[in-house]
């Protein structure tokens, strides 16, 4: 799957004061956001469906039981 996919991330840190409040002092409250953005390689992805001459299809099941054919 490699050479298929092109992501590009994004780090957003967002700072603010909170100030002190009856019993609890004042701090920093941090917000971290991350975006990722994905691609497809529409290129790469043809030429392999070409090379292998069908369709490629991709899970994110952790295991896939292979169907079996038999010749009688």
């Amino acid at each position: 799957m490699q050479g298929f996919f092109q992501y590009d991330s994004k780090e957003e840190v967002t700072e603010r004061r909170v100030r002190a409040y009856k019993d609890k002092p004042a701090h920093v409250e941090r917000q971290v956001r991350y975006q990722v953005t994905v691609s497809r390689n529409q290129p790469a992805i043809k030429t392999a469906e070409f090379e292998t001459g069908w369709r490629i299809y991709a899970t994110n099941e952790a295991t896939v039981s292979p169907v079996k054919l038999t010749v009688d």
